[in-house]
């Protein structure tokens, strides 16, 4: 199964990013070629609403066919390692050709994409840095990985 992150992109420069990138390319290598990461932007300057509308259509339109969709929103359930790592493994098993995980802009997903998630998943109630948000995930995809294949990275 394909499995592919699709980030609303905000750039930032600086050693704090710099280190976030290189440690986003260490798990991003370590799953290739499994995981394909895709970021996306609006180069408008719209209201909130509009823009989160538009962000949101741009990730349903380059959704691809018969994609298992995963919404990041702080609204979603909010699961254990282990827990991710089963409900994959069962995406995976149900022979769904491709997981796409998907992380909102500033002003998150609009209702159009939270509608036509098949889940919506948390990393709890606070509000995380978008490259942060973007490495933790790309981790627990890494984590996942591991765990199904038996691997010792994961601990309990």
């Amino acid at each position: 199964m394909k499995l592919s992150l699709f980030c609303i992109a905000i750039q930032k420069s600086g050693a704090e990013a710099q280190t976030l990138v290189t440690l986003l390319q260490h798990y991003q290598k370590q799953m290739s070629p499994t995981l394909d990461i895709k970021d996306f932007s609006i180069k408008q300057k719209l209201p909130p609403e509009q823009l989160r509308r538009k962000e949101s259509e741009l990730l349903l339109d380059n959704l691809p066919p018969q994609a298992y969709l995963i919404a990041l929103d702080e609204r979603g359930e909010n699961p254990t390692s282990l827990e991710l790592a089963k409900k994959i493994e069962k995406i995976q098993l149900s022979g769904c050709p491709h997981l796409v995980l998907a992380i909102g802009g500033a002003h998150g997903h609009d209702e159009l994409l939270r509608k036509r998630a098949d889940y919506t998943l948390s990393f709890g109630k606070m509000t995380w840095p978008h490259q942060l948000m973007k490495l933790l995930v790309t981790e627990q995809l890494y984590r996942a990985q591991m765990i199904l294949k038996g691997h010792p990275y994961h601990k309990e």
